[in-house]
């Protein structure tokens, strides 16, 4: 099904503008620019990180296309080309577990700002136990 649809996307002119450098090569610029996008996830700045992770999409659409204007299509860079994909993916996944919780979703916040925890509270003078405090 998909493999139709692909046959409408004419990738020709786009292998022979960008044919000046080998595909591998743009296979391995698309793993730079995924690190990069991985950078701005992690510090959560999605803009600049969206902006990156679709220049090492389009860098994965230019290997292919080179590849089939050059006719340097072969088995290998086709098993390194789906094996960087995965890794892509990967990276990109790692990067998101990084990213912090919003300060909604914080439980420590959630607690403090709730519950308002009093450490220790002097009952007796004599007695000290912990009491948890309750703003309503």
């Amino acid at each position: 099904m998909l493999f139709s649809k692909r046959e409408k996307l004419n990738t020709d002119k786009l292998g022979m503008t960008f044919k000046f450098l080998r595909p591998n090569t743009w296979t391995f610029l698309s793993i730079i620019f995924i690190l990069i996008s991985v950078y701005f996830i992690v510090k959560s700045n999605f803009l600049a990180a969206a902006v990156f992770l679709i220049i090492s999409g389009f860098f994965d659409i230019v290997d292919g296309a080179v590849a089939r204007i050059t006719a340097k299509i072969t088995k290998f860079g086709a098993y390194m080309d789906t094996v960087i994909d995965r890794y892509v993916e990967v990276i990109v996944i790692f990067g998101i577990l990084f990213v912090g919780l919003p300060e909604f979703l914080c439980i420590e916040n959630v607690i403090q700002n709730e519950f308002h925890i009093c450490k220790w509270r002097i009952i007796n003078w004599h007695v000290r136990s912990p009491v948890y405090c309750l703003n309503l």
